[in-house]
């Protein structure tokens, strides 16, 4: 018979920010963070990251697993017990998985009961695909800097074929994300990707309020410290994708 898996005292507040890439999931994370209140939304759930974990903590074993879900939540706190986590639903499938369970991604959340969650989506999945995109082929996910360096990815012809796979894939995601809620009754916070790079320092305070925190005076000081990274090519590439797509009969998606 398996050994029962240790319970973990749980955070006193508990929130997954559930998105997909190239979603601003990023911008609002950062802010989220800089509030000091808010926990750290970042990506525990990566599958390198979990694999690196489990190795690290003699994978397998309902003792190490435990240990694992420990290093995360303290990883993902702040000093006021507020636990967060960015999560893509891939990420969500592969956690689970590592951590042997059977069933619905719901198995691996139950381990963070209570949990609410703000559901991230972008409406423009043309351009979401296209960040993507690009952001593998140049490697370069962030820009802290404002000085995209060297663009000479972004010369490149687009491979139109992957940008719709892309696009069915984010779309997916999107589906599976809204089965889930509905599924287990949850009413997440949703905001897009248009309201955060629209005025991200103006969401914080909606998701706040959202969470059950109150809203330090340092809140209204908090700034975006990573830059958007569209330029003018991804417009060219859109109009030439809406071309490739007109000539085979098909409208934008």
């Amino acid at each position: 018979m398996a050994a029962a898996r240790p319970r973990i005292m749980k955070p006193r507040s508990i929130y997954f920010i559930c998105t997909s890439p190239r979603s601003g999931s990023s911008v609002i994370s950062d802010c989220l963070e800089q509030t000091d209140v808010a926990g750290r939304p970042r990506e525990f759930f990566q599958p390198y990251m979990m694999a690196a974990l489990h190795d690290e903590l003699a994978r397998g074993t309902p003792a190490a697993d435990c240990q694992v879900l420990s290093m995360i939540r303290n990883a993902g706190s702040t000093p006021n017990g507020v636990f967060a986590a960015k999560v893509h639903w891939l990420q969500l499938e592969c956690a689970r998985k590592a951590f042997g369970q059977v069933g619905d991604v719901g198995a691996f959340t139950d381990e963070f009961p209570d949990a609410r969650h703000i559901w991230l989506v972008r409406r423009d999945r043309v351009r979401q695909a296209m960040s993507y995109f690009r952001a593998v082929r140049s490697n370069e996910f962030y820009d802290f800097t404002g000085d995209r360096g060297d663009d000479s990815a972004d010369d490149a012809a687009c491979d139109w074929v992957a940008i719709e796979r892309l696009i069915e894939l984010f779309t997916h995601a999107e589906t599976l994300w809204r089965e889930y809620f509905e599924r287990r009754g949850i009413e997440p916070l949703v905001l897009t990707y248009e309201d955060v790079a629209g005025d991200v320092p103006a969401v914080i305070p909606q998701v706040l309020e959202f969470l059950g925190i109150e809203a330090p005076p340092s809140t209204s000081r908090i700034a975006p410290r990573l830059h958007r990274q569209s330029n003018a090519r991804i417009d060219a590439w859109i109009r030439e994708f809406a071309a490739f797509r007109q000539a085979r009969g098909l409208a934008m998606p």
